[in-house]
């Protein structure tokens, strides 16, 4: 171990342990206290959890990108999803306007579907 270097000392083994510990009470007292179980910003704490339990558990299913490069893993599509959905939240997206988004996407798509049927007429 001591070969390893300083991150990998018994202390601060047990630091990232305690701070793990810390971490999850924290997210736990937040779940546990609020008064709308539902609020999306809940719903963001529980998966956090969520994933946290899984990360501990070693399930969830995760591949190495390319194997002479350290830190080129990617996570199980569910978990991708959820990082490009955290992106756009941090970005300032809201229900609403993704709604509007959707609402605008589908008209272009009806539109084009009614301009290839009135083509092919």
């Amino acid at each position: 171990m001591k070969s390893l270097g300083e991150d990998y000392s018994e202390q601060s083994i047990k630091n990232r342990l305690v701070n793990k510990q810390k971490f999850e009470g924290d997210i736990s007292n937040i779940i546990n206290t609020s008064k709308n179980p539902d609020s999306p910003e809940i719903m963001v704490y529980k998966t956090i959890r969520h994933y946290t339990v899984i990360f501990a558990k070693n399930v969830l299913p995760v591949r190495k990108i390319n194997k002479s490069k350290p830190f080129t893993w990617t996570n199980c599509k569910v978990l991708d999803r959820l990082s490009m959905l955290n992106k756009k939240i941090n970005q300032g997206i809201t229900i609403e306007s993704m709604r509007n988004d959707f609402a605008k996407s589908e008209q272009s798509i009806n539109e084009i579907e009614a301009n290839l049927a009135q083509s092919k007429t």
